[in-house]
């Protein structure tokens, strides 16, 4: 697949990717585990059967994304100047693991998630 395409269907997808992973229960239990810094992988094999559902043809294709937490302070005020935090709020970015200047910011509360077993 040319490049410039892959990335573009790549980046389409980001945001269904980020909104569904965050709020999957079995994602976000392993999201509330990680670090300021850590990166977990997210294979097409491995998306929420919510996100397929709402995307069905993307199961043809092979989409690989990356997501990490971060801290706040270094996301860009654009993305963030508006988000309340609390104390389980976590920042996370989402990016394809090819193109990693396609970025997606979401500060997600892990509240029902941190003291749940999947």
């Amino acid at each position: 697949m040319n490049r410039r395409i892959k990335k573009k269907k790549h980046t389409n997808y980001l945001s269904d990717v980020g909104i569904e992973v965050s709020q999957d229960k079995e994602w976000s239990f392993r999201l509330a585990k990680l670090a300021v810094g850590d990166t977990v992988s997210i294979k097409s094999e491995s998306l929420p059967e919510s996100f397929f559902n709402l995307n069905p043809e993307v199961s043809k294709f092979s989409l690989n994304y990356m997501v990490a937490r971060v801290g706040f302070s270094s996301i860009p005020t654009s993305e963030s100047g508006w988000w309340g935090m609390r104390e389980n709020t976590v920042c996370l970015v989402f990016y394809p693991s090819e193109f990693k200047k396609s970025r997606w910011y979401v500060a997600v509360n892990l509240d029902d998630y941190i003291n749940t077993e999947c």
